[in-house]
């Protein structure tokens, strides 16, 4: 899946996206399923969860935090206020929910009642804040970045990317993890899948762009999760 993006700041950014979605509508479908009373399938559940923390956030959120926000802070997008501070606030809510998730995972397996609604739930909150997180970014932070980062300062941040996508993340590179996306979507291929995905339309985005001009840029709400940091990272 791995391309070689040069002349787009956020092309790979994008990309990556598209197999984030896909893991978390593999994720939403095994939710449903478990509704209705299929048993839920901990070992998949468990796969989706590190590819979220390794792929998702150490990989991905790391070159949004560390390469492309930067890179629009110098052209002049403030980090504290605005829409980055918008998508640092929800990088912050997405971790929390991944780590609440694999704090139960092994306590639901076993059968724990408690730890398996703690699961069921911060994964139910995880899916809808993700998926409606890449719709912000795709179709508006994104578009803005495209028109800011050019030429020189785009090359010198794709460069950037590559270092990054070399990186292991916890002992793993980003092909393993590209393939353990496959993996997840490859078991019970052949179940249908029952639950209903987040689509992104032109009214929705523009319900978010209204959103983005209008909310109260501040992180006042930020200090108030206390959320992991990101995965550790081995070059």
């Amino acid at each position: 899946m791995t391309t070689n993006h040069t002349s787009s700041p956020t092309a790979v950014l994008r990309e990556e996206h598209q197999l984030i979605l896909k893991v978390a509508h593999r994720l939403e479908g095994m939710l449903a399923a478990d509704n209705e009373g299929a048993p839920l399938d901990y070992d998949t559940v468990g796969r989706c969860i590190t590819f979220f923390r390794l792929f998702a956030d150490a990989c991905h959120h790391g070159k949004e935090e560390d390469l492309l926000f930067p890179g629009m802070e110098a052209q002049g997008l403030s980090r504290d206020t605005g829409p980055i501070a918008v998508m640092l606030y929800e990088h912050d809510q997405g971790r929390a929910f991944v780590s609440a998730m694999a704090a139960s995972l092994e306590g639901a397996r076993s059968g724990d009642d408690q730890a398996g609604a703690d699961l069921r739930t911060a994964a139910a909150e995880f899916i809808p804040l993700i998926v409606a997180h890449i719709g912000k970014e795709d179709n508006v932070l994104f578009n803005m970045a495209d028109g800011m980062i050019v030429g020189v300062d785009c090359e010198k941040l794709c460069a950037g990317y590559e270092e990054a996508c070399s990186r292991r993340f916890e002992g793993r590179t980003k092909d393993d993890l590209e393939h353990l996306a496959e993996e997840i979507r490859e078991r019970r291929r052949s179940a249908k899948a029952t639950a209903s995905t987040l689509l992104w339309t032109p009214s929705l985005a523009r319900m978010c762009w209204m959103w983005l001009r209008t909310v109260a840029w501040e992180r006042k709400s930020r200090s108030a999760i206390s959320a992991p940091s990101r995965p550790s990272v081995r070059s």
